[in-house]
């Protein structure tokens, strides 16, 4: 193999270092310049190819060879942040064409200027998104032609990244509740879009995909209102979820299906009781800081260690004590279909973990299923 270019390149994509070429009056200077030729060799090993950057601003492009260093294509500069607040955000931007993705990039808190394919016409989009926030779509060759910073603002959203297969079923089905007169629009990420109007007893959200794969379903409206969340046996298969805008949710049940990593419920403080079962690749759970549940089933099998058990328990125990929250109830059966008299635990806790469910049960009156201390 033959390395014929390398360079180093900065936050606003100008190249700063680079190995100068033979061809260069730099090239004399260095042991190794381009082309820089090495070996791989089927019986392994990992091969050593010295290399030497130099910095560019005070030397002229053909000392190391090459006729200029702007580099080729065209640039885009992009600035995301969030309604209500005019700090920089981290997102992710994607050129799509039709169905195929030709970009992906992302984002920075800072102004970001990013390289675009040549090629571009007038059906390529540029969407910008981060979970939590409805995404925003631009045509990319009038943005190009404006030659002006993009200055983009995210507006709150629920959103979810719904995973579909066929030999499953080709539904995507769950329920949400709130007060009557809120009303939610529900873009499916495959070209539909329906208005729900929420209901206290629930209101059942479903879509019917053209095809398998993975779409980011986003839902705004009277989110904020949204006080329920139903979802169970493989009915809605999810890959991720943002709960974060969901400010007056208070109750969960989320079981015996595909799930995300990471289920953060950090934002929704009024959450009073959570129902998480066999949720299959469930690795952490983030409850809110300051809560006052009394109700969390948090049962296998799931994905979650002894430590990210730990971190559950301790966040439940500090707000039972600072809040005196008596009577409750907590569920950390290795798995839902645990026999009668298996008293499996999740995890397991450390030590100093049971020491706080043993405390939760005697001082609070706490029920611990299954009870490590009959």
């Amino acid at each position: 193999y033959t390395i014929t270019d390398f360079m180093l390149v900065n936050e606003n994509d100008d190249i700063v270092y680079a190995v100068p070429r033979m061809s260069g009056t730099l090239g004399q200077s260095v042991t190794h310049p381009l082309d820089a030729d090495f070996t791989l060799s089927p019986s392994g090993g990992q091969p050593r190819v010295d290399l030497r950057l130099l910095e560019v601003r005070s030397h002229k492009a053909s000392d190391f060879g090459y006729a200029s260093f702007k580099r080729p294509g065209q640039r885009l500069s992009i600035r995301v942040s969030a309604e209500g607040n005019s700090k920089a955000t981290a997102a992710n931007a994607f050129i799509v064409h039709g169905q195929d993705t030709v970009g992906r990039y992302s984002l920075q808190p800072k102004m970001n200027r990013i390289a675009i394919p040549a090629g571009i016409t007038e059906d390529h989009k540029l969407i910008i998104s981060k979970d939590g926030y409805a995404p925003r779509y631009f045509g990319l060759q009038e943005e190009m032609a404006k030659k002006k910073n993009i200055n983009v603002v995210l507006s709150p959203a629920f959103t979810l990244v719904a995973f579909i297969d066929f030999n499953v079923s080709s539904t995507f089905d769950f329920y949400l509740g709130g007060p009557e007169g809120s009303t939610i629009s529900v873009d499916w990420g495959d070209g539909a879009t329906e208005v729900f109007e929420l209901e206290p007893s629930q209101v059942n959200v479903v879509h019917t995909f053209p095809a398998n794969g993975n779409y980011a379903v986003t839902i705004t409206g009277d989110i904020d209102r949204i006080t329920s969340f139903y979802s169970f046996y493989g009915q809605a298969m999810i890959d991720a979820i943002s709960f974060q805008h969901l400010a007056d949710l208070e109750e969960i049940r989320f079981g015996l299906t595909r799930s995300p990593k990471v289920l953060d419920l950090s934002y929704n403080s009024k959450l009073q009781a959570a129902m998480l079962t066999g949720l299959d690749n469930l690795e952490e759970l983030k409850l809110p800081e300051k809560h006052r549940m009394l109700s969390l089933s948090l049962e296998g099998p799931n994905q979650m260690s002894g430590p990210a058990v730990d971190r559950v328990i301790d966040n439940l125990y500090s707000n039972v004590v600072g809040g005196n929250l008596t009577n409750g109830t907590l569920n950390l059966a290795a798995s839902w279909a645990q026999e009668e008299g298996d008293d499996t635990l999740l995890g397991p806790p450390s030590a100093a973990s049971l020491q706080k469910l043993h405390l939760l049960k005697q001082e609070y009156g706490w029920l611990i299923a299954p009870d490590p201390f009959e």
